[in-house]
């Protein structure tokens, strides 16, 4: 009967043992999620802070100031060799217009054309602008222009 309840108090210390111990680890495992946790935010917050999430589309806007006295029909082919830059496989989007006089005082004065893209990624801009065909087209299109055109590039995220 001694050993017996010697056992028993031996088997009780065991069973405590375990269960303080399954106790701990469960604190420790909870205060690791925590930690993880707040490593997380900090580092999203710090991302955001340093805008390093890649851009979804950069878009690409060109500004051409025309030449004065081009005829319709030279417009017309100007515009015509701009939206064949479609055709290259970078560009996700393209659209061309006439700048046009809405009013709006804040607008610039400058008349001609605006031409605009967007691209999956910076690289694909890179690659458009050596591509051979938008290259030919370029040169084409000099003899339209009155001047070097105005370029601006964003990114959306």
């Amino acid at each position: 009967m001694k050993h017996f309840i010697s056992i028993l108090i031996i088997g009780s210390l065991f069973a405590c043992t375990d269960k303080v111990a399954e106790i701990e680890n469960e604190k420790i495992a909870e205060a690791l999620k925590e930690e993880i946790l707040q490593l997380e935010s900090e580092l999203l917050k710090r991302d955001l802070e340093k805008d390093v999430f890649p851009a979804s589309e950069l878009v690409h806007i060109v500004y051409f100031k025309m030449k004065e006295g081009l005829s319709e029909e030279q417009t017309k082919e100007a515009i015509s060799t701009l939206e064949s830059l479609r055709k290259i496989k970078e560009v996700k989007s393209l659209e061309v217009g006439d700048l046009g006089n809405t009013g709006d005082a804040r607008a610039g004065s400058i008349e001609g054309l605006v031409l605009q893209m967007s691209f999956k990624s910076l690289d694909d801009l890179e690659a458009y602008q050596k591509n051979e065909f938008h290259l030919e087209q370029r040169a084409k299109l000099k003899d339209f222009f009155g001047g070097p055109p105005v370029v601006y590039d964003y990114f959306i995220k």
